[in-house]
């Protein structure tokens, strides 16, 4: 891993490469392993390092940004050489906002130590344990376990540099029989705080009770969401906070900011500094993320900004950036929603009659303006019947509207998790009770 004196020495060769009037430098370094199984054994180690380059300068009215996997002098020149040639072919009909100066940083533990010595044969062992029951029980497991330290580095010709360490680590696990499956998983920076074992167990459970699935009508039920279930009603709310996409009118937002829109108890923030979450304490800009409250007990508070999208609205950016140029403005990507009250059990045992939901497989995005999702569930749907999870259940679509869904909470737990979205993206999020959720047709498995 480069350390900090190691990455600003990159940066400032390349910056001194550059003769355009703006220069930006980002740096990515990282070193991942992945341990894949299937069939109750290992199939294959993975190792891999590696580290990017990309520039963006601005040369008059126009920008222009590439990028290199070297870092040998040559490389750099022509890396910097072709970024100048894009930005003077450029005709600059969108106007570029000047580049930050140096910033101040709040400080993120980011970087957890025992992940970074995280080795295969650790890996080996945690797998053995849901190997060695489902072969016993004449079923077959399947999943991974990845963890990485990256870093990231940023500077420009005006002087900003910030650097972030960072560590990641992911355990899933999907345990199958003859006709049904189980599934969990759990990510975290610090890899100490994934209980394998646990999840190994949670997803044997839910594979052994999920036998003998019944088909059940395609209708409303209420439903007791897991968190891995939730996250995804998040990954798809993200970009309608985005200050550009209000500009664009292309957000659910446009025409409801400061009115009631959500349930009472719903409060999502956007908080890279929570112990929880992944995030690291700047955008891809170099400004310092702030930690904003987006929606306040149902109703929509703020939206993100990066240097561009604040320019037009004359306001100051939120720290939100994502990398120059894009056409989706700011993005909130430490999202959490506000813990409530109750547990995964309390919401089981106070449903007349719903479905237990474990998560949602290939959810998409079916229309912008109410944001409703389509999407199935998978490794696990259950029945529940006064307060009891009485049988399996065949799978079904469901389509349903994120903003209707979350006006419909009745309850919230108290514990919350890091869950990620199908499509990428994770978020600290509790499991919720939700009436009225509506499945729009049946499957046969």
């Amino acid at each position: 891993m480069l350390t900090k004196q190691q990455a600003k020495k990159i940066c400032d060769k390349i910056l001194k490469y550059s003769k355009a009037a703006q220069t930006e430098v980002t740096l990515h370094d990282s070193d991942s392993a992945l341990t894949r199984f299937a069939k109750n054994t290992i199939i294959q180690n993975v190792a891999s390092k590696g580290i990017g380059l990309s520039v963006r300068v601005i040369v008059g009215k126009g920008a222009g940004r590439a990028s290199t996997d070297c870092i040998d002098d040559a490389s750099i020149k022509t890396m910097v050489e072709r970024a100048i040639a894009q930005a003077k072919a450029e005709r600059g009909a969108v106007p570029i906002p000047p580049m930050a100066g140096p910033q101040k940083y709040r400080p993120i533990e980011s970087f957890i130590e025992a992940t970074a010595a995280h080795t295969p044969e650790a890996k080996a062992e945690a797998i053995s344990y849901i190997a060695r029951k489902c072969r016993e029980a004449n079923i077959e497991c399947a999943g991974t376990y990845s963890t990485g330290v990256g870093v990231i580095a940023l500077a420009n010709s005006k002087g900003m540099f910030a650097y972030q360490p960072s560590t990641n680590a992911e355990f899933g696990a999907t345990v199958l029989t003859g006709d049904s499956a189980g599934w969990a998983e759990g990510a975290n920076k610090d890899c100490t705080k994934i209980d394998t074992k646990r999840l190994s167990d949670i997803a044997y459970d839910k594979a052994i009770k999920g036998r003998n699935p019944q088909p059940i009508s395609a209708r409303e039920y209420t439903v007791v969401l897991e968190p891995a279930a939730v996250t995804d009603f998040l990954m798809y709310m993200a970009r309608g906070f985005s200050a550009q996409a209000m500009q664009d009118g292309t957000s659910f937002l446009v025409g409801r900011m400061g009115k009631k829109l959500l349930g009472e108890n719903i409060t999502i923030v956007d908080n890279a500094y929570h112990p929880d979450n992944t995030g690291i304490p700047f955008d891809f800009e170099g400004m310092p993320r702030q930690t904003l409250v987006l929606v306040d007990k149902g109703v929509p508070a703020r939206l993100v900004y990066d240097l561009k999208s604040a320019k037009k609205d004359k306001v100051q950016t939120t720290g939100h950036a994502l990398p120059q140029p894009n056409t989706a403005g700011g993005m909130p990507l430490n999202m959490l929603v506000e813990p409530g009250d109750s547990s995964l059990e309390e919401m089981i045992k106070s449903t007349k009659k719903g479905l237990l939901v474990t998560h949602f497989h290939y959810t998409n995005l079916a229309e912008r303006r109410e944001v409703v999702l389509t999407g199935m569930t998978r490794d696990g749907l259950f029945l529940i019947e006064n307060g009891e999870i009485t049988k399996p259940v065949k799978n079904m679509r469901f389509t349903e509207s994120t903003l209707r869904a979350l006006s419909n909470v009745e309850l919230i737990s108290k514990d919350r998790i890091y869950a990620q979205a199908f499509f990428g993206g994770g978020f600290l999020v509790p499991a919720m009770k939700i009436s009225k959720f509506n499945f729009s047709s049946e499957t046969k498995f």
